[in-house]
């Protein structure tokens, strides 16, 4: 029974990114807009997903726009993290991380339309330099 329910809100939840991010390409969203854009689709993913989350020291959380740095992330982490952001914060998190391919960078692609993000290829020294330099900024 939760198997088609849970499948479902995991499609709807990529339609929507899908759509938001098609959207953010002809409109000009203002940060509080990608925001409540990124929060919504994560939170319709975390409930296909079945998360069940506790957010801890939640007065720890960034007060202002910056990079949030967390080893050995997987993709679908970010959805977990961004789920619990106030959807009237006007910024989200940086996204940094590993390219991919395939699916993954399809994503990847998708969500630099809602939120910002420092990707690089970790086989190329100047790239790391580069993803450095962003970061300290």
């Amino acid at each position: 029974m939760l198997f088609p329910l849970r499948l479902s809100l995991i499609l709807t939840s990529f339609v929507y990114l899908l759509l938001a991010c098609t959207s953010a390409l002809v409109i000009n969203y203002g940060e509080p807009a990608k925001t409540r854009l990124g929060v919504i689709y994560s939170r319709i993913f975390a409930a296909g997903t079945g998360l069940v989350a506790r957010y801890h020291q939640r007065e720890n959380a960034p007060k202002r726009p910056g990079v949030a740095v967390s080893n050995h992330l997987s993709p679908n982490d970010i959805q977990a993290i961004v789920a619990d952001v106030d959807p009237i914060r006007p910024y989200l998190y940086t996204v940094t991380g590993q390219k991919h391919s395939g699916v993954i960078w399809a994503i990847e692609h998708f969500v630099e339309k809602l939120c910002p993000s420092i990707w690089l290829e970790r086989a190329n020294a100047e790239e790391r330099r580069r993803f450095t330099r962003n970061v300290l900024r």
